[in-house]
């Protein structure tokens, strides 16, 4: 899909509740995950949610699943759980090396996120001295949950120094105030 400018749309969950990152277990945090809404968006439109400092994630239904734990048999789920993910036409790796490798410049040395990522940059707690990145590839279509997770598996293995905890389609990336970015010119579809 196109938007009126003729550039490629995709869907994504943003969150413009709660500017920062959000600690797991803090007071917030629930409704943190409770908060995201599915819009439809354009990377132009990604860029200022995340120079805002809003979180995104892969769109997902709002249903809270009964996940009954020993501590708390009545759990419930979040919305922000992987059984609500829709799809993803976003894919995302974490550079939190703080080193040369988590630069643009190296990052864009590499022929693969030159040629096909369309979004890099930097995390809220990057600083010039330790670097750390946030690499977005776009994709042409929205993939299922277990083709995302496959994809992921694939470009983590083909950069190991990515955060590896980062591999699951409910995934939040969070958004960084004022940050550096580079947005590769896409062509319109």
């Amino acid at each position: 899909m196109t938007n009126a400018s003729n550039l490629p749309t995709f869907m994504v969950a943003i969150n413009r509740k709660y500017r920062g990152k959000l600690v797991p277990g803090s007071p917030e945090f629930w409704d943190f995950n409770m908060t995201f809404q599915n819009e439809t968006a354009d990377l132009d439109t990604l860029v200022v949610t995340v120079r805002a400092g809003y979180a995104w994630t892969s769109p997902h239904r709002h249903v809270r699943h009964h996940w009954p734990t020993r501590q708390n048999p009545n759990y419930r789920t979040t919305y922000r759980v992987r059984a609500n993910v829709v799809g993803s036409q976003l894919l995302a790796l974490d550079v939190d090396t703080q080193d040369e490798r988590s630069t643009f410049y190296t990052l864009l040395q590499d022929p693969l996120i030159r040629s096909y990522a369309a979004l890099l940059h930097e995390s809220a707690s990057s600083r010039p001295e330790w670097p750390r990145s946030r690499v977005i590839f776009l994709l042409e279509r929205m993939l299922t949950v277990d083709e995302y997770e496959l994809a992921l598996r694939a470009l983590l293995y083909r950069f190991p120094y990515c955060d590896q905890s980062v591999k699951h389609a409910a995934a939040v990336f969070y958004g960084a105030v004022d940050c550096r970015y580079y947005q590769r010119p896409l062509q319109a579809g």
